[in-house]
């Protein structure tokens, strides 16, 4: 088994100990409010594990550079071979507020080609990070459900299988947070891993001063850090 876990500036985690299978899609959401301190994790829908008094009165910085498909040790750069994402994801979303329970099974219940909405639009679109540049053999790739009036809907991030990952796959750029600071947000994403090791990172978020800021990813357990502090397995 692993762990759904996040970690919010400093050293506090919480995990929720579910399994995390190989080729198969998994759809997860971790949000974060800072002003009621309260964190959740979901998975297929469901919470997984809630915390509160979590990082109360915290913030995430914006103008800092997130990558899909690696961890930044230094802001844009210093990627591990060994930390590459292995697999495909979809329908990466990132909110600049707490999505509630409602909006998160509606999510995954909406199904892989729903189309699913939240009540607000997502600050970091799936659609947005389709139109960056992608590096090395990060291609994009046709899924089941293409949507005939917008070809972003269904398409997927393939990245390499593992006998061929490296730090030259990853799509990277700065993305517009809408504000100076986020003290609330969620991020939601189906991820289907075909690695059999348990290092492997989906998304990082480091700004001027302060790497991962945020990472999104497996050490042994699937996690959410933020501020460069990643949990260790217990």
């Amino acid at each position: 088994k692993q762990w759904y876990q996040r970690r919010v500036r400093g050293s506090e985690w919480m995990g929720a100990d579910v399994t995390t299978p190989q080729n198969i899609w998994v759809h997860v959401c971790a949000a974060w409010d800072s002003e009621s301190g309260v964190a959740t994790i979901s998975v297929n829908g469901e919470a997984k594990a809630t915390q509160e008094n979590f990082k109360k009165g915290g913030s995430i910085k914006g103008a800092g550079n997130l990558v899909i498909g690696q961890e930044q040790d230094t802001v844009g750069g210093k990627f591990d071979a060994n930390q590459a994402y292995v697999g495909r994801l979809y329908n990466i979303n990132v909110w600049g507020y707490a999505l509630n329970s409602t909006e998160v099974a509606f999510l995954y219940e909406s199904g892989f080609c729903g189309f699913g909405t939240a009540e607000q639009e997502p600050i970091i679109s799936y659609k947005s990070l389709l139109e960056q540049s992608r590096a090395g053999d990060l291609t994009v790739v046709d899924g089941p459900c293409i949507d005939l009036d917008d070809a972003s809907n269904g398409q997927i991030l393939r990245f390499p299988l593992q006998a061929k990952a490296s730090t030259s796959n990853y799509l990277q750029f700065t993305p517009d947070f809408k504000a100076g600071e986020l003290g609330a947000f969620s991020i939601c994403t189906w991820f289907y891993k075909t690695y059999g090791d348990k290092s492997r990172y989906f998304l990082s978020y480091a700004e001027s001063g302060n790497t991962n800021s945020i990472i999104l990813g497996e050490s042994d357990k699937l996690g959410f850090w933020v501020n460069n502090d990643k949990i260790k397995t217990k």
